[in-house]
């Protein structure tokens, strides 16, 4: 693999790929995933039904979020609409990555974390415990979501019992009710009940 080079040393065409919308950002990347990530681009360009390819799209976020300085892509925005589309038929281990993805980046456009909240408030109690950590996490690192959603969540951990969750999860979910708005409730409740059900030391 090449040592990574700036974008701004190759040509126009690359540019507008990897850019920002404003042109005010560069984004570092190595010959090999620029490459990659404008081959996959080209691809969704070429399609004549765009956004139903699951196994394109899904590929698509792999390579994006293995990106290094990637909040600007324009993949994120494919990714938006590709969702907002598919939301209902999303398989669960794509639904949890992309919500990964989006909160890492802080994703701003409202509409995308409202699709993907609703969904997930129709199926929560389907997820699995880590799954549950990651989307709260993800949500609260992002500064996204609704009181209704983190309450629902934060009950449904709690009826599980928070002796069932592994310290990796416990972690991710203290650290995002810690830092909500809404916390003096429900994340009171939450580390009374850690206290008492397996990690006495908080």
């Amino acid at each position: 693999m090449s040592k990574p080079d700036i974008i701004n040393v190759l040509d126009d065409n690359l540019r507008t790929f990897l850019i920002d919308y404003n042109n005010r950002k560069e984004v570092v990347l190595s010959e090999e995933n620029i490459e990659n990530y404008l081959s996959l681009l080209k691809e969704h360009k070429s399609f004549e039904i765009p956004f139903i390819e699951h196994t394109y799209y899904k590929n698509l976020l792999k390579i994006s979020k293995s990106i290094v300085q990637n909040e600007e892509l324009e993949s994120w925005y494919i990714l938006d609409q590709y969702i907002e589309l598919n939301i209902d038929s999303l398989q669960r281990d794509f639904l949890v990555e992309a919500i990964e993805g989006f909160g890492k980046i802080k994703f701003f456009k409202f509409k995308f974390w409202y699709f993907v909240e609703n969904r997930i408030v129709q199926d929560y109690k389907s997820y699995c415990n880590l799954d549950l950590a990651k989307i709260v996490y993800s949500f609260a690192y992002a500064g996204k979501g609704s009181d209704y959603f983190y309450r629902i969540i934060a009950e449904e951990l709690m009826r599980r019992k928070i002796s069932k969750l592994t310290e990796e999860e416990f972690i991710l979910i203290h650290n995002a009710y810690a830092n909500l708005k809404i916390k003096d409730k429900i994340f009171n409740l939450l580390i009374e009940k850690a206290r008492k059900e397996k990690f006495s030391y908080l």
